[in-house]
């Protein structure tokens, strides 16, 4: 899997999919997966156009990290996409880190977006060390739905800290799939 799919896998997660515009926690009307270009309240799209617009809007980040390790540039772009390539050039110059984007627009910090910026911080270190990459991309794959979406508050949810999904990784635990 490459570092885009795993990124497209993530937002999806995080994003959700609305097939009607709503306004986002900024009131900024918002289709797809967390389109927002061109977006009119009352607005509809198909899973198609929405799966469309992601690989569209992830276009422009893909340069900023294609010398990335895979789970380290499938974070990034996770976080670009959802802050922006200005956000995520920032992070990548050393200017600001991803503690600082989990505000809202009024200055709210979201739960959802301190989850959502732990997890990315976690695939960042993961893909730093030597040899993560399929043994914790396989992991979180088959544990996606389970650690980033609650369906009792239908939002973003991070079960285990960075800590502990490391401490997984190194300890071989990561692959082991309970049924």
């Amino acid at each position: 899997m490459t570092s885009i799919e795993l990124a497209a896998r993530l937002i999806r997660v995080f994003e959700g999919l609305r097939l009607v515009a709503y306004p986002d926690s900024g009131h900024v009307p918002t289709i797809g997966f967390g389109h927002t270009k061109d977006v009119k309240p009352g607005d509809t799209c198909s899973f198609e156009q929405a799966q469309a617009w992601l690989a569209e809007d992830l276009a422009p980040l893909i340069g900023l990290v294609k010398d990335r390790e895979t789970l380290e540039a499938a974070a990034l772009l996770s976080f670009g996409y959802n802050c922006g390539a200005g956000a995520l050039a920032k992070v990548l110059i050393g200017k600001a880190s991803l503690g600082d984007f989990t505000h809202d627009r009024k200055g709210n910090e979201l739960p959802g977006l301190v989850a959502r910026r732990g997890l990315e911080a976690a695939l960042i270190e993961l893909g730093r060390e030597p040899g993560p990459d399929q043994i914790g991309m396989d992991w979180l794959l088959a544990h996606a739905h389970t650690i980033f979406h609650s369906p009792i508050t239908e939002g973003p949810i991070m079960i285990l800290s960075r800590e502990a999904l490391a401490e997984a990784v190194r300890d071989g635990e990561v692959g082991h799939r309970r049924r």
